[in-house]
């Protein structure tokens, strides 16, 4: 079994290709039936895969917009959203606003 340094190693490499991240996709990278590798990484990381990869995405979203030069449709696009709406939908789901209300917290 690979080490638990070795999955996050490769969840940020591929975080920007969301369908590599599937589960079927990573127990077969990993060599381990998908069953067992969602409960191999509930014992080992605490959470599930899907909660860790969208607590993963939602702190990249975040870094982005802390920065001005990046918009909402650039930031979509390079974490493999369809476009801003599915972004915000995403962000607000998770985190109970939306992306532009957290940049404009942050400006204040």
């Amino acid at each position: 079994m690979k080490t638990k340094q070795n999955i996050i190693n490769t969840f940020r490499i591929h975080i920007f290709s969301p369908q590599k991240l599937q589960i079927n996709i990573m127990a077969q990278r990993f060599n381990i039936s998908p069953s067992y590798f969602g409960i191999y990484f509930k014992k080992n990381f605490g959470t599930s895969l899907r909660t860790y990869i969208n607590a993963y995405r939602i702190e990249l979203i975040e870094n982005r917009l802390k920065s001005k030069d990046y918009t909402l449709k650039q930031i979509a696009a390079e974490l493999g959203f369809t476009d801003e709406s599915h972004l915000s939908h995403f962000h607000k789901r998770v985190k109970g606003f939306s992306p532009l209300y957290y940049r404009t917290l942050l400006n204040k």
